[in-house]
């Protein structure tokens, strides 16, 4: 499908190749110019010219009046029948004023009118002959050239008339010219096309290398370390592990990982609970802290732990006993602190 014409009819940017591109752009600049001829008719030789025949009257006449946009007969016409008008106004005027000074006399009709007539007779032929004159002035001056000069207007300097007459002779040239025209329009298109997309990826391109390059900025600082502390890459034979220690990786990934044991998880709660006062784990753990720190050493080694719950119960009655029996809220609340 053919790409959509553009709105304007600018031509598009020519890329300027150049040796060194510090950006995408050197990938813009191996790309060929489109193919369109400068020419519509490639076949046609100029030939210079050295006898030229010259215009006649008919084509002179016709050169200036595409020159001058008007034809210079008619202005010259309208300029003497607007002259011949002032001839009428003239005798109306005098015919007024030789009937107001004779009153409207029947004698004076006949001399009025036929003196009238001889006046508009005499301006009339005074205004054809100089006007006459005037025409044949104008038509031999101002709108005439000579035969034998080749006359160009403005807005044909330039053009090569002889391939005018080339195309003219060319068998259904018109048709031909279209056809041509149609397929170089469409190569200009195709070329504006290409060229906007090229833009849009050339943008796109340096956008990411902007990004890169903000990138390696901000990580740069890594190669500075490695390089400040000496280290090196790895040696070709270490390299060559790295593939076998990936893959033994990835291959060990789906076993199941070893329990842990339940003393080491023990021995880890023990070594918690070391750094934690007795006080601190409840009112049981206290209480038996407490029996182990008034009995001697030999019966708490054997019966701390195994009778840990009726030492707890004597030392709860001693303390009711010495309380007494009074205050019994009050040994319950020491209790319940406890």
């Amino acid at each position: 499908m053919p790409p959509t014409r553009t709105n304007t009819n600018k031509t598009p940017r020519k890329l300027t190749p150049s040796s060194i591109a510090s950006s995408s752009k050197h990938t813009l600049d191996a790309i060929h110019v489109a193919d369109i001829p400068e020419s519509i008719t490639p076949q046609y030789v100029y030939r210079a010219v050295t006898e030229r025949k010259g215009l006649n009257e008919e084509e002179r006449v016709r050169l200036i009046h595409e020159l001058v946009g008007f034809q210079p007969r008619s202005l010259c016409h309208d300029i003497s029948e607007e002259a011949r008008k002032q001839v009428y106004v003239i005798t109306d005027a005098i015919e007024d004023w030789a009937r107001r000074t004779s009153g409207d006399n029947p004698k004076y009709e006949t001399e009025l009118t036929t003196g009238l007539v001889a006046l508009e007779t005499l301006l009339e032929s005074h205004v054809d002959k100089a006007f006459d004159k005037f025409t044949a002035w104008v038509l031999r001056n101002a709108f005439e050239f000579s035969p034998e000069l080749e006359v160009v207007l403005p807005w044909q300097k330039g053009l090569d008339f002889q391939r005018g007459e080339y195309v003219a002779l060319l068998p259904q040239a018109q048709d031909t010219l279209d056809e041509s025209l149609n397929e170089m329009r469409l190569k200009v298109e195709q070329a504006r096309l290409l060229a906007h997309k090229l833009d849009l990826a050339e943008k796109k391109l340096d956008q990411r290398l902007n990004i890169a390059r903000q990138r390696k900025a901000e990580v740069g600082f890594i190669k500075e370390i490695i390089d400040s502390a000496g280290l090196n890459p790895l040696n070709k034979p270490a390299q060559q592990l790295l593939p076998t220690l990936l893959s033994l990786h990835e291959s060990l990934k789906p076993l199941e990982p070893i329990p842990l044991s339940t003393p080491t998880s023990t021995a880890g709660k023990q070594s918690i609970n070391t750094h934690t006062k007795a006080w601190e784990l409840g009112r049981s753990a206290y209480l038996n802290w407490a029996l182990t720190k008034s009995l001697p050493s030999d019966i708490s080694g054997g019966e701390g732990r195994v009778g840990g719950g009726d030492k707890l119960g004597e030392i709860e009655g001693d303390i009711r006993r010495i309380i007494g029996g009074e205050s019994k809220g009050d040994s319950e609340r020491v209790m319940g602190n406890l």
